[in-house]
């Protein structure tokens, strides 16, 4: 009888032993799976930040493209103003030469 007793313990303990290393064997795979979800996460955290930095690059370069093209249309519209500022200076001081016989030079 002691015989089985001394088999019952000892398979006990075996059972014990088995589920101890099963357990540390547990928390070495969960560690592995939490420092590779992390490194995934920083490496999606860098890919985004990157992207971020590449649309604001794009989004830049898109509203300078609008400002200088903004900048030249307002460039020519005042060279139109002008133009036409001086057309009419002109118009007008033929309408007075006309009009005043001194300003004719004689």
């Amino acid at each position: 009888m002691e015989k089985y007793l001394r088999a019952i313990l000892s398979a006990e303990e075996e059972a014990q032993k088995i589920e101890e290393e099963g357990k540390r064997k547990a928390a070495e795979i969960l560690s592995a799976a939490e420092r590779k979800r992390d490194e995934l996460l920083a490496r999606a955290e860098k890919r985004a930040r990157e992207r971020l930095e590449e649309l604001r690059d794009e989004e830049t370069r898109k509203a300078e493209a609008e400002i200088t093209a903004l900048r030249e249309e307002h460039r020519k519209l005042l060279a139109a103003l002008d133009e036409g500022y001086r057309r009419n200076k002109e118009r007008i001081l033929e309408e007075l030469l006309k009009e005043v016989p001194l300003f004719r030079g004689g």
